[in-house]
Order: C-alpha cells, then sequence, then structure tokens
C-alpha cells in the first residue's frame, strides 16, 4: 500500500504509514460513484444547505441558570461552551436531565464546567456527511459543532441530517455488492416497518406518576422521554425539551403529576407504519420523539431521530460507515454521559 504523504510501500492493511504515520484507512474503503450513497458519502458538510441550529455560546465559569435563560429564549438545545476560542465543551438537555439533582438545586450557584460535557468531538466543513453520520450512530451524538480554522461557528443536529436524508430520498439507492436494479431509497423506506428498527424499550409511566419520579425514571433508563398512560392508553409524552422549558428554573412542585407538564395528545404512529411515514412527521412536525401505539391501541414504544440515522447507516458498507472520523480523535462519551 503506496503511502500517498511520503510514498512509502507500506504493507497492506495496515493503519498507519511506516514511515511517515499517515493515517492510510481511508485508502481501500470504495467509495459509490452513484446514487445517493455518493450524496452521503462523498458530499461535504459544507455543499449542503442544512438548517444549522443557531448558536449559543457561553464560557465555562457562566452559571447554569443564566445558560439555561440563554438556551430558552433561543428556542433550542444545547450551548457551546468556549474559553478563548477553543470549544471546551456542550451543554445539552440531556447533560441537565442526567446531571441535575431536583428542585433544590441552586442554578446560579453551579458552573456550565461543572455539568457540561467536555471536549466534544467536532467536524469541519470539509469532511463528508458520513463523518456525522458516523458519529451520530456510533458515538451516540445528537448535535456535532462544526469548527472553521478551529473555532465553533455552526451545530449541525441528527434532526437536520434525518431531513436532508429525506429531501434526497428520491435518488436511486444502490445495494452494495448486489446486482439488483437500483431503487430509490423512498421506495426502500416504505418496505421497512418501524417495529423492525432496533428499538429500546421506552419508560411508560401513569398519570397521576409524580414529576420527581418521572424524571428518576428517565435518568435510570438512560430516555429522552417518557409516554405518559391511564391504564396503558397514551395520554401524553414527557421529553426533555419539556424539561428544561417548563421545570428547569421555574418555580413548580416535583411532587405535582407529570400530566401538568406533559405534552398532551402527541402525534403517534403504528409500530407497522413505514420508516418514511416517521421521518415525514419528523421533518413536518420537528419532533425528535414520536410515540408508537400496537395493533390494540396501546402504548408501545418511541421512535426517534436517531434510531432513524442507526437504521441509513447501516444501509453503507461498514469499511466505510466504521472509519474514524477523525484519525486523531478518539470517541468520548455521548452527551450527558
Amino acid at each position: 500500500m503506496i503511502c500517498p504523504n511520503c510514498g512509502h510501500d507500506n504493507l497492506a492493511g495496515l493503519d498507519q504509514c511506516e514511515q511517515c504515520l499517515q493515517d492510510l484507512r481511508a485508502l481501500d474503503v470504495p467509495l459509490p460513484t452513484e446514487g445517493l450513497q455518493k450524496h452521503i458519502m462523498v458530499g461535504t458538510i459544507g455543499q449542503v444547505e442544512f438548517p444549522f441550529d443557531r448558536l449559543v455560546i457561553v464560557g465555562p465559569t457562566d452559571s447554569v441558570a443564566h445558560t439555561v435563560s440563554r438556551i430558552k429564549a433561543s428556542g433550542i438545545g444545547q450551548a457551546l461552551v468556549v474559553e478563548g476560542e477553543k470549544l471546551v465543551g456542550i451543554l445539552t438537555e440531556r447533560d441537565l436531565l442526567y446531571k441535575l439533582g431536583g428542585p433544590e438545586v441552586e442554578l446560579r450557584k453551579i458552573r456550565v464546567k461543572e455539568m457540561m460535557t467536555p471536549n466534544p468531538e467536532t467536524v469541519r466543513e470539509g469532511d463528508a456527511i458520513r463523518v456525522v453520520m458516523n458519529m451520530m450512530s456510533v458515538g451516540g451524538y445528537r448535535h456535532v459543532p462544526i469548527v472553521r480554522d478551529g473555532k465553533p461557528f455552526r451545530i449541525i443536529s441528527a434532526k437536520a441530517i434525518a431531513n436532508y436524508i429525506l429531501d434526497t430520498s428520491a435518488l436511486e439507492f444502490y445495494l452494495p455488492g448486489r446486482e439488483e436494479a437500483p431503487i430509490s431509497f423512498v421506495t426502500r423506506l416504505r418496505q421497512v416497518k418501524i417495529r423492525h428498527l432496533a428499538l429500546r424499550s421506552p419508560v411508560l409511566v401513569q398519570l397521576s406518576t409524580t414529576l420527581r419520579d418521572t424524571v428518576e425514571a428517565m435518568k435510570k433508563n438512560h430516555r429522552g422521554c417518557a409516554l405518559i398512560c391511564d391504564h396503558g392508553n397514551l395520554n401524553g409524552i414527557f421529553t426533555e425539551r419539556d424539561l428544561l422549558n417548563k421545570i428547569i428554573g421555574e418555580p413548580v412542585s416535583w411532587s405535582a403529576p407529570v400530566a401538568q407538564f406533559m405534552t398532551p395528545n402527541p402525534a403517534k404512529l403504528s409500530v407497522d407504519d413505514s420508516v418514511v411515514r416517521a421521518m415525514k412527521l419528523m421533518y413536518e412536525g420537528d419532533y425528535r420523539n414520536i410515540p408508537l401505539i400496537d395493533a390494540g391501541g396501546k402504548a408501545a414504544g418511541v421512535v426517534t431521530v436517531r434510531d432513524v440515522i442507526i437504521f441509513f447507516a447501516e444501509h453503507f458498507p461498514k469499511e466505510a460507515l466504521n472509519l474514524p472520523p477523525d484519525p486523531y480523535q478518539e470517541m468520548a462519551t455521548p452527551e450527558g454521559a
């Protein structure tokens, strides 16, 4: 294997050049030349007009109370933490869910650096879209900062990637290693039911369950939402965004029923609906979590935007998506972990 940097002839299969340590892991990856895969695996982040999230920039010594108020005012779910001009962390709804103790916590006395996820993974404008998909599907991230000249200037969300997939899903999809005629990805998505995704078991609570117990159940099970039910029937959903906008920093009783704070009568789908229908509902309603019901109308689960990203990633050659996004970075823990 010839190193493109120094020309040294390396043994086949080496990850690094023996002479100059140039990363060689991408040299033998089969990149597509046609269809939707080309857009995802070859197209770069800077080439696509993604709906990037607005930026909230805070310092590590700012108070969590100040940061939360700015996040709420911006209508988003995260803030980038910058020291000098260097990105040192990210504070997300997931961090707030996992690390807040309850109503007795005085947010004005807590510094952002105590609750943020430090040293988040980043991408550059010239990175391929598959790099972000890699991070979101393998690393568990929902928000990935984009840096320019080492400075954060945008942030891309899992919803933006899913929406891009849906927008381009009419393109032909070439099945790796097969000789069948290509089909559009949207056609393939219609063939797959939501029940076929690798969905995790949901958090189900009753209308009378207290806010405190609901949040504790979400934290214990590492879930971003809880389905609020009445004898199995879906009445509402309580999400990290509800926690941020309605609870954190607000004078509410954590002993009150979660029904007072849930989003009532949420949009829902059947486990037998198609994946493309889930993607369209996420796109049109700007949802990250969609409750699912079974054939009997009972609450049966939740499909998330990350479930869609993982499903899509599995349709690409493993040797391509499993490449580390940056050979000089190591995967850190997901947000809030």
